[in-house]
């Protein structure tokens, strides 16, 4: 699975609003270090949260993808793996 595919995917299977709070919060989970998915699935779950995230979501608001974007860019070595 490539970026360009979960592109593609995304492109031809629209996510409804609640859809997209699930994206966001395995996002969440991912960076807080408490997702046990294996290291490739995270990595998919990280290009779909990227592709929605300006999307509507229903009970998230915007002001999550600040903090997303901050936790991204100050992880330490042991949250990137």
């Amino acid at each position: 699975m490539t970026k360009e595919h979960v592109t593609l995917w995304v492109q031809t299977h629209p996510l409804t609003p609640v859809h997209i709070d699930c994206a966001i919060t395995v996002m969440l989970k991912i960076l807080d270090g408490k997702c046990k998915m294996p290291t490739t699935e995270k990595q998919i779950m990280e290009w779909l949260y990227d592709e929605v995230k300006n999307q509507p979501s229903m009970l998230l608001n915007t002001s999550v993808h600040d903090l997303i974007q901050h936790a991204r860019e100050n992880l330490d070595d042991a949250m990137k793996s």
